[in-house]
């Protein structure tokens, strides 16, 4: 309505065939004529009506001077006519559609918004890294998942059982591990320190006398270090994965088995597209919705949710950005001493996907958190190239030491990043 109000003013700013008589009045002679005082009186009122002044006092005294320059023109030499040729080409652009460059309210607000969200993404986008920016996320789901049973009985309980072989050697040597960073008060080859490490003097000249970067030379006293935990598991549930859904699911069970059981917290969560496709959109990097399924959520007993993890499925597409991005927020909020992120992944994320990933990872990273990309089974050999930080086991039996070992890095007493939040992606 405000548009249409201000289209109708300025329509009544063209001169019409009518009026051209009436303008060149106006342009003409503005001095009273004594002969005929009530015409003039006229002359100044109609003035007045057609510019909505409610101050003019045409009747007593005619059309003043101050009239006539408003009527003629400004100081700077512009006529009336100048104004109304304006108006006319604004008014010509919003009959073919446009704006006439004029907003309403809620128009600038939406510019002003869009303009700022192009600023945030633009910011900190480094060569090879795109942000993290759906087309919409309006008819994303986020779906708890449902027990799996039947009269009380896990319909997963074969998978249950067989994870058995992979999730006791994890969870023993995380066990071990935990109380040997508890107990330990000095810790040797650290990438930050006071002091430097006596053990790793030979090292740390050879590297400086060879010119190489040194690592690791300092060490650090800690009474007792902290080893509070927090992980988010990200699972893929594309199509692509219907043939490692077991494989999968025992990765998934070991991982928030073992860690549950050190007295870390856990979220689980299953990521693929949903059935809604929005307009595409430049510089989007997607526009299917997304559906998230969450087996598990911080502060769950793994004992309670285990069964959930039966309802793993594959299906559509594999919008993995996305999957890492639900979980980095949810991270982002923990102030665990460690935080961490397993993608259980074959690393063939959708087009368009893999430059947020290598955004997400390095601001994670800047934030403390650990993207770690594992593929299970063969076929999954991509999260090699997808993730600076991977494990790719197509030997089940293999994965906990693997696991262990990365672990082991996240566990470094060195990082200083306990529950800094990851910058907007």
């Amino acid at each position: 309505m405000a548009k249409f109000m201000t289209m109708n003013t300025l329509l009544s700013l063209i001169p019409t065939g009518n009026e051209k008589g009436k303008g060149d009045k106006d342009k003409g002679d503005n001095t009273p004529n004594a002969n005929n005082p009530d015409t003039n009186g006229d002359q100044g009122g109609e003035s007045g009506d057609t510019k909505s002044n409610p101050c003019d006092n045409s009747n007593e005294g005619g059309t003043t001077g101050g009239d006539s320059k408003t009527e003629g023109s400004d100081e700077g030499g512009t006529s009336m006519e100048d104004f109304k040729d304006i108006a006319g080409d604004i008014v010509n652009e919003i009959m073919n559609g446009g704006d006439g460059g004029l907003k309403d309210k809620d128009d600038v607000v939406q510019e002003v918004a869009t303009e700022e969200k192009e600023k945030v993404l633009s910011e900190d986008v480094r060569e090879g890294e795109a942000a993290y920016n759906p087309v919409s996320t309006s008819k994303d789901k986020i779906t708890k998942v449902r027990p799996y049973s039947m009269e009380g009985e896990p319909l997963n309980a074969d998978i249950l059982s067989a994870s058995a072989s992979i999730t006791a050697p994890l969870r023993n040597g995380l066990q071990r591990l935990v109380r040997g960073l508890e107990t330990v008060a000095i810790r040797h080859g650290t990438r930050t320190g006071r002091s430097l490490s006596e053990r790793r003097y030979a090292q740390t000249w050879g590297a400086i006398k060879s010119g190489k970067k040194v690592q690791r030379a300092y060490k650090r006293k800690s009474d007792r270090l902290d080893t509070s935990i927090a992980c988010s598991i990200v699972v893929d549930q594309s199509g692509s994965m219907s043939d490692k859904l077991v494989a999968t699911q025992m990765g998934m069970l070991a991982l928030a088995s073992a860690i549950s059981d050190i007295g870390g917290t856990c979220e689980v969560i299953g990521y693929t597209t949903g059935g809604t496709r929005h307009s595409a959109v430049a510089g989007a990097h997607r526009s299917n919705s997304v559906n998230i399924d969450v087996f598990m959520e911080y502060g769950e007993r793994f004992n309670s949710v285990k069964d959930r993890f039966g309802r793993l499925s594959a299906k559509n597409y594999t919008p993995t950005a996305d999957g890492i991005q639900y979980g980095l927020e949810g991270l982002s909020e923990r102030t665990e001493a460690h935080r961490v992120m397993f993608v259980l992944t074959d690393g063939d994320s959708d087009y368009g996907h893999r430059p947020v990933i290598k955004r997400q990872i390095r601001l994670a990273r800047e934030a403390g958190i650990a993207i770690i990309g594992v593929g299970l089974g063969y076929g999954t050999e991509s999260v090699i190239k997808e993730y600076e930080d991977s494990v790719y086991c197509p030997n089940m039996n293999e994965l906990p030491a693997m696991l262990l070992e990365k672990l082991k890095d996240v566990f470094d007493p060195s990082e200083k990043s306990r529950g800094r939040k990851v910058k907007a992606s």
